[in-house]
């Protein structure tokens, strides 16, 4: 060695790091935020989509029990149908829902009025429901009035029983719907049972709405009692009618107001169900999603024909609506 080298010991390396630095992971943080902010609308998007196609293909499964019901019997099911109705006790009710029952592999639950008619179990919660008719994106019920009693069983699909009109304070018949001929009085003058429609009376199937998602509130305070003291947010008019009059009558009806909350906000719900499409059944047993807004137009007549089983708009009627 000579005098010129020296010897240098090694330089101390720092030991290693087990962890992440404070910024690393803030940065880490960061961008795990903005990939969930960017992915969360997505995946909520595709649940709501995952549920429509549910609700489409529970409307299939209808559909095709609805055309076995007609092909049998050659008319559509009744809206309704009762043999007695002298009291509360004794209500007897078959309503549409029932008469496909021998039609679906999960039918709807049925109890026994007095006299012995079946009719139409009360059935609460989603899960209650036969999934058939069961949409993924209804809850089920709403009341802030206490008292009230329920008027009718709680699904998630309406029926076009009357077509663009109700069956109150208009001009009739003609009835244009699919599930009410007019009425028979079986009990006293009180206990109704709806005629049915004939299959031949719906002159173009593939153009006539059969059923579809409900009317979440009903414009009238009859139809609209709901199950005291319960907390849910929507009516219970799912086995009810899907119709242009109860829609409108939704809109333009002053007497929701501190019932079910606004109509604006009613509305807007029954937009989110489906992100802003309404699934719809039609007479020859397909579905379409339709937007709300043009589903119930009041001015595109190739629409509003689609209520009438006469194919026909009947513009003259609209000033009716919301009776």
């Amino acid at each position: 060695m000579t005098s010129n080298q020296r010897w240098c010991a090694p330089e101390a390396q720092p030991p290693p790091r087990n962890g992440f630095t404070l910024i690393e992971l803030l940065v880490a943080i960061a961008i795990v935020a903005i990939l969930a902010g960017l992915l969360l609308p997505v995946l909520g998007r595709a649940k709501v989509s995952a549920r429509r196609v549910v609700c489409v293909s529970n409307l299939h499964q209808i559909g095709l029990a609805l055309s076995s019901y007609v092909e049998d019997w050659r008319y559509y099911p009744a809206f309704l149908s009762s043999t007695g109705w002298t009291t509360p006790s004794s209500i007897g009710k078959v309503t549409w829902i029932l008469h496909l029952s021998n039609y679906v592999a999960s039918p709807w639950p049925v109890r026994e009025a007095m006299g012995g008619e079946p009719w139409a179990a009360y059935s609460f919660r989603p899960q209650e429901r036969p999934s058939i008719f069961a949409c993924p994106g209804y809850d089920g019920l709403y009341s802030n009035q206490p008292g009230e009693a329920l008027a009718g069983p709680c699904g998630s699909y309406g029926y076009n029983a009357y077509g663009m009109l109700g069956i109150w304070g208009m001009p009739h018949p003609p009835w244009l719907g699919i599930g009410f001929d007019g009425w028979t009085s079986t009990n006293a003058g009180f206990g109704l049972s709806f005629i049915p429609i004939p299959a031949s009376r719906v002159l173009h199937p593939s153009d006539m709405t059969a059923l579809g998602d409900a009317v979440l509130i009903d414009r009238m305070n009859l139809d609209s009692a709901v199950l005291p003291g319960v907390p849910q947010r929507r009516n219970y008019i799912g086995l009810g009618n899907l119709d242009l009059n109860e829609q409108v009558g939704v809109t333009v009806s002053g007497s929701l107001a501190g019932r079910v909350g606004s109509n604006a906000a009613s509305l807007a719900d029954e937009e989110r169900r489906h992100n802003g499409l309404w699934n719809i059944l039609s007479c020859d047993g397909h579905v379409e999603s339709l937007k709300l807004k043009r589903l119930f137009s009041t001015t595109d007549l190739g629409m509003m024909q689609r209520w009438n089983n006469d194919d026909v708009a009947h513009a003259e009627l609209v000033k009716f609506l919301g009776f």
